[in-house]
């Protein structure tokens, strides 16, 4: 048997290939099209349709068709109607509204780091209920999934789990590191350590299933498009 040289290897290929399209050259590859073009606006050029003057420190969260505005100093929640910019009377939830607050559950979440707790706000009726076993003044911005209130409630690293039917601590998950970030998405908790990792915990055990380097200091997290 007599071995084909290169070359003829390159012939024979070659022939193949026209054969297979019919002795027609092979379609060309589609390019992939630009996508639109970047658009860019100074910061000036952007005007508010309306201004709401709320002072002192605050943060904020969307929800129940409004915004909520939480402000530190006045220990209240205010929400500004979606459709007329109107602010309501502000509720009182507590001192210092802190970190994040978040909707759930019918409730707005307030964590509150004068009188360390979590503040629930219903949101047809504007009561109040605290839950305060537990918490110290480093508490975190809480999030909801799988039935359930997370929210780190200590500089330890304490990850509480409330049960929003009966305002109980139902388990508390010891992290070992200061957390500084949480998170819920792709069916698990994922909290950010001062430890430079990112924990994802099943929340079905509680338990921490896998810890990621991230680099030094993460600070929060976001999740989307398949990714956190």
């Amino acid at each position: 048997m007599t071995a084909v040289p290169l070359a003829g290897k390159a012939v024979v290929f070659v022939i193949l290939t026209l054969l297979a399209f019919g002795g027609q050259d092979p379609p060309p590859v589609e390019k992939p099209k630009p996508g639109p073009p970047t658009i860019r606006l100074a910061l000036a050029r952007l005007k508010p349709d309306i201004v709401i003057d709320i002072g002192g420190e605050r943060v904020m969260t969307a929800g129940d068709d409004g915004v909520w505005v939480a402000s530190r100093e006045a220990g209240t929640v205010t929400r500004i109607d979606a459709k007329t910019n109107k602010p309501a009377a502000p509720v009182t939830v507590g001192k210092e509204p802190c970190a994040g607050i978040a909707v759930g559950f019918g409730t707005l979440l307030v964590p509150l780091c004068g009188a360390p707790g979590l503040a629930r706000v219903d949101l047809k009726t504007n009561a109040v209920t605290t839950i305060a076993r537990g918490f110290t003044a480093s508490v975190g911005a809480p999030v909801t999934g799988v039935g359930s209130i997370w929210i780190l409630t200590d500089a330890k690293g304490t990850l509480a789990r409330i049960d929003p039917a009966s305002n109980t601590v139902v388990a508390e998950v010891h992290l070992g590191a200061a957390a500084g970030a949480l998170a819920f998405g792709q069916g698990a908790v994922w909290v950010a350590t001062a430890s430079n990792e990112l924990l994802r915990l099943d929340p079905y055990t509680n338990v921490t299933v896998e810890t990621i380097k991230v680099g030094k200091s993460p600070r929060s997290i976001a999740i989307g498009e398949g990714a956190v």
